[in-house]
């Protein structure tokens, strides 16, 4: 059996990758590097997804895809919060996706997959802030919520003088008490 493209060997390939992202960062992330994690060549590794640029695609969908399950259940247990890291867990997947879609910036290919994993992260946040307001809420106020979320992440995730995790919370919940403030109405209407 071939096994090209089998789910635990992508598993296990983005474990590897993740690992790198974590440890090295982006400019850590290469084929070769994924490869002497999992004790394999180069070669055999890109071959196994045909190509290099597939197995990029695969990865960061993968890793997008663990990023959204994070976000999600950090949503269900935080409400519209869980979209900004304040655990050093938290902090860490964050930090992991933003590199993984770093990627994204110079391959248009895996920016559809960034802009994919971005708008299912929005689209959370409109349904956890709908539900805490009562009401449908504008567009604008969701993308302005969710850039604040994106800010945020950016800077908790900071190399240089990281935002701290409490602090990005109070600034998020200054942000979503001034644009979606509990029992007021905004109208209500959607923009679209």
């Amino acid at each position: 059996m071939d096994g090209r493209g089998d789910m635990s060997d992508l598993g296990r390939a983005c474990d590897a990758a993740v690992h790198l992202l974590a440890t090295r960062g982006a400019g850590g992330l290469s084929v070769r590097a994924i490869a002497h994690e999992l004790n394999v060549t180069g070669p055999a590794l890109t071959h196994r997804w045909d190509n290099r640029a597939r197995l990029w695609g695969l990865l960061v969908s993968e890793i997008g895809d663990r990023w959204l399950r994070e976000v999600r259940r950090a949503v269900y247990d935080r409400g519209p919060a869980g979209l900004v890291p304040s655990t050093a867990e938290e902090v860490a997947d964050a930090c992991v996706w933003l590199t993984a879609s770093d990627l994204g910036r110079t391959d248009p290919v895996l920016s559809f997959r960034v802009a994919d994993v971005l708008e299912q992260e929005r689209a959370l946040l409109r349904r956890a802030l709908e539900e805490r307001a009562g009401r449908r809420l504008a567009d604008a106020v969701v993308d302005a919520l969710h850039a604040t979320a994106v800010g945020l992440r950016d800077r908790v995730c900071s190399v240089g003088q990281p935002f701290p995790g409490d602090q990005a919370l109070v600034a998020w919940h200054l942000a979503v008490e001034a644009l979606v403030p509990t029992g007021a109405s905004l109208g209500g209407q959607d923009s679209a």
